[in-house]
């Protein structure tokens, strides 16, 4: 049952982010911060496994993903010809088998395919070795059967979907073919520089922050090195006839010191660092390891794989799917009981309505023979032989017919008003002539479905109803005029007229 509500509840994401400086790992819930934790790298020893542990527990049955941009890291360009007429398999695949070790954990992207005058394919692969840390805080997790290893991806190869994201929200896009240079600051990795062109990371650099200096110290660094950028790239820059945007993320602090910078008249686009692609909840600080790692939650789009991770993703997947299996059939038992009690439980009211009223008729009767004792003193022969008759006449009543009829309706029915009598009355003393009618008004109520078919479904059950009742004479009128449909529910008022012939 925990495991079946735990289907409809938030889903809990942690995200552990491999930088140059250390690890960042982060919890969350849905879109808010529940808990985060630095960890940095300590020279020549040994990863304490423990800290990892401690924060995971925390936050059992979490999805747990990994967002690696720490030195091991490796970028590669590469143009990959493509003869698609004879191509049958995977080129991108074949290139990554012949040029990377099989336990490599690789990511790629195309970042431009050019027709003429052949195909040729852009690559931007990276790559990372799996080995310490990483390495031990991935066993960490999928040893642990409380949690859900989701997989790995590159912070160079997301930076470019979120680098496009945020220019296709200035100007309607007009900056998405500039040379763009982005900045920000991270914990993990200091101040970083990603140098791009439409959709190819060409370079990042990555400035150590420095954590002991003032803000003014921290906005020289950004001035300088975007200068540097400038210089570098100069020839590139020539070649675009100098369309060159500038993306800062950063805090009003910084922004209140970079704003006044001209940058060689380039383009600026501030980022507030709480207003990454209008995401809510995000934190207002400088070092945006935790922003960054909830956007990749959203707008991952290049997981990274290797043999071992491959197979991870096969036993996930199974695991996945029996779960959900078994946890489809467990609820379906579950609405079947619930539907059969509930069936019973009305059946149970409704009869005990019926019983209710044939009470308070045997009680009603019964007063009226204590009020009226002198009956059986009257002095006209008539009156005491019609009188006796009338005494020893059975009355029909309608309780058993009535059960019988409410146990085959179904519970869309609700009776709201029951009344009988018996006809031909001047031959009241002969049994063979008289009847039982009864008159109910009822509800006939249905919830998803239109009138017309709401209608359909009362004609086939009353259809029913008067096959399983043979012995009864059952009619019945619709009040079309007094239907109510509201909020995709249904209310059709019916009258319904039983004559019992063997009464």
């Amino acid at each position: 049952m925990k495991n079946i509500f735990d289907l409809f509840k938030l889903k809990k994401n942690i995200v552990v982010l491999l930088g140059n400086k250390g690890i960042f790992l982060s919890a969350f819930l849905g879109d808010k911060i529940l808990d985060k934790l630095f960890i940095p790298y300590k020279e020549e020893e040994q990863i304490d496994l423990s800290l990892y542990k401690n924060f995971f527990n925390k936050f059992s049955k979490s999805d747990i993903y990994f967002l690696l941009d720490n030195t091991e890291c490796k970028m590669r360009h590469d143009q990959l010809p493509v003869l698609q007429s004879i191509v049958k398999i995977d080129p991108i695949e074949q290139f990554i088998a012949g040029y990377f070790e099989k336990e490599d954990i690789i990511a790629h992207c195309v970042y431009e395919v050019t027709s003429q005058p052949s195909e040729i394919w852009s690559l931007l692969i990276m790559s990372s070795p799996l080995k310490a840390p990483l390495s031990d805080i991935v066993s960490c997790v999928i040893e642990n059967r409380l949690f859900n290893f989701k997989g790995m991806y590159f912070l160079t190869l997301e930076l470019q979907v979120i680098i496009n994201k945020i220019v296709q929200n200035v100007e309607n896009n007009k900056f998405a073919n500039y040379f763009q240079i982005c900045a920000f600051a991270t914990q993990a990795s200091g101040i970083k520089f990603i140098i791009k062109h439409k959709n190819n990371i060409i370079t990042i650099i990555n400035f150590e922050y420095p954590f002991d200096k003032t803000a003014s110290y921290v906005q020289g660094i950004i001035e300088q090195e975007i200068n540097d950028c400038f210089i570098l790239f100069k020839n590139y820059i020539n070649n675009l006839n100098k369309e060159v945007c500038i993306i800062l993320i950063v805090d009003e602090e910084l922004k209140s010191l970079l704003e006044p910078i001209s940058f060689e008249d380039y383009r600026v686009i501030l980022v507030p660092v709480d207003d990454i692609l209008n995401e809510p909840n995000l934190e207002n600080t400088r070092l945006i390891d935790t922003n960054i790692s909830k956007l990749l939650i959203k707008h991952k789009n290049f997981p990274a794989s290797n043999s071992y991770l491959k197979s991870i993703k096969k036993l996930t997947i199974i695991r996945s799917l029996t779960f959900k299996l078994s946890a489809a059939l467990l609820a379906t038992l579950i609405i079947t009981a619930g539907v059969m009690k509930y069936r019973t439980d009305t059946n149970y009211k409704d009869t005990n309505f019926i019983n209710e009223k044939y009470y308070a008729t045997n009680q009603e009767y019964d007063n009226i023979k204590y009020k009226y004792p002198y009956i059986k003193n009257t002095t006209s022969l008539a009156d005491l032989y019609v009188i006796d008759k009338l005494l020893e006449a059975p009355v029909p009543l309608p309780f058993e017919l009535l059960e019988k009829l409410i146990i085959t309706l179904n519970p869309s029915f609700k009776v709201k008003e029951i009344k009988w009598e018996l006809t031909n009355i001047d031959n009241i003393l002969l049994v063979s002539k008289r009847h039982l009618l009864i008159k109910l008004l009822l509800n006939y109520n249905t919830q998803g479905i239109s009138v017309d078919e709401s209608i359909k479904m009362l004609n086939d059950h009353m259809i029913s109803v008067k096959n399983k009742l043979p012995h009864l004479y059952i009619d019945y009128v619709i009040y079309k005029d007094k239907i109510i449909d509201i909020s995709n529910r249904v209310e059709i008022p019916l009258f319904v007229s039983i004559i019992d012939e063997k009464t």
